[in-house]
């Protein structure tokens, strides 16, 4: 338990402490599992057979999976969340090529904004991260999230 802040600016200091460290484990957790879901759903339900590419599902370093997504505080009180899946360079190595994506973009905004001509399922917009946003705020998880990692860390919140 910390000690009794003895000013307003100590008593925020305190608090910003715990609301960082909620936003590093918890919220990350939280969005990294719901951006996984909405790859799930958005990307991979929405072109269900892939005939011309090879899916890595949830994991091997797919786009949804966790392990590569980073987040970190960017300024106090600021999370950012960023999903760096890579390209699959063995499966372009193999059929001769990336299929039209921007490589100047990343894999999720590839995904998230489509590219090339948009002409075919796989490379047409799901906005799998507009979506995680707009179910987040829909459904107050980041509200629940804080809260109960604020009341984790000893805090009375009402």
């Amino acid at each position: 338990m910390s000690k009794p802040a003895s000013s307003w600016a100590e008593l925020e200091k305190q608090i910003m402490a715990k609301v960082n460290s909620a936003l590093e484990v918890e919220m990350a957790e939280m969005v990294k599992i719901k951006t996984q879901e909405h790859v799930q759903s958005d990307v991979y339900d929405a072109y269900p057979d892939p005939s011309i590419y090879e899916r890595r599902e949830l994991s091997g370093g797919s786009l949804g999976d966790i392990e590569q997504m980073d987040s970190k505080l960017i300024e106090s009180g600021l999370l950012e969340v960023v999903d760096n899946a890579d390209f699959n360079h063995g499966f372009a190595a193999r059929y001769g090529g990336y299929g039209g994506v921007n490589r100047d973009k990343s894999l999720a905004q590839n995904i998230e904004f489509g590219y090339g001509n948009k002409s075919m399922p796989w490379n047409e917009e799901r906005p799998f991260i507009a979506k995680t946003k707009k179910e987040i705020q829909d459904n107050n998880l980041h509200t629940k999230t804080m809260r109960s990692a604020l009341i984790k860390r000893g805090l009375t919140v009402v």
